[in-house]
């Protein structure tokens, strides 16, 4: 059983209070459909090589089908799905996901749809405190969609400040990182 905790809670209240409805609605739109991703996505790849089975892994901003989530869970690994919004669906994504500590926390083109600079910090910060000490986010920043104008350099500026150790992975067409609380 997870381990449940409040301290996100108010990371999690203050990353929604950002957002008006419009906003929302733009960024549930980019959840991509089964068939839009290739077989073998970047992020859920890296999730598969820094865990284990015994890890409680989030995957935060899972899509409609949380295709990525309900891989990992098919292959073994403790997966829980989240989504907010129009793409929230009780029967795949947990309401209560973020009342517990994590060992991973995921995000698969998440950051780079959000609409403006302050919600990328919110969600940095609401991911840091989803994670206990030690765990790892792995996140991407695709070049497309983006939200944003923030560049790469930005954004890793953005991931050192929060996290003790960060490590961008090369050998992809976006960048990806994997930062250590």
């Amino acid at each position: 059983m997870p381990t449940k905790h409040k301290g996100a809670q108010s990371n999690k209240k203050r990353v929604y209070d950002l957002y008006d409805v419009s906003e929302l609605q733009k960024i549930n739109k980019t959840s991509r459909h089964a068939g839009a991703v290739g077989g073998n996505p970047v992020v859920p790849r890296v999730v598969r090589k820094i865990s284990s089975f015994n890890d409680l892994i989030l995957d935060f901003g899972a899509g409609k089908t949380a295709r990525h989530a309900l891989s990992l869970q098919n292959d073994g690994y403790n997966v829980i799905a989240y989504d907010f919004g129009q793409n929230f669906d009780p029967t795949i994504h947990n309401k209560d996901a973020l009342k517990y500590k994590y060992d991973i926390v995921y995000a698969s083109n998440v950051i780079n749809v959000q609409p403006r600079f302050e919600h990328i910090g919110a969600l940095l910060d609401l991911w840091r405190d989803l994670l206990r000490v030690g765990g790892k986010l792995v996140v991407n920043y695709p070049s497309s969609p983006r939200g944003t104008s923030a560049t790469p350099t930005e954004i890793e500026i953005l991931l050192r400040y929060r996290f003790s150790r960060v490590e961008r992975i090369t050998g992809f067409s976006s960048p990806v990182w994997i930062c250590v609380k």
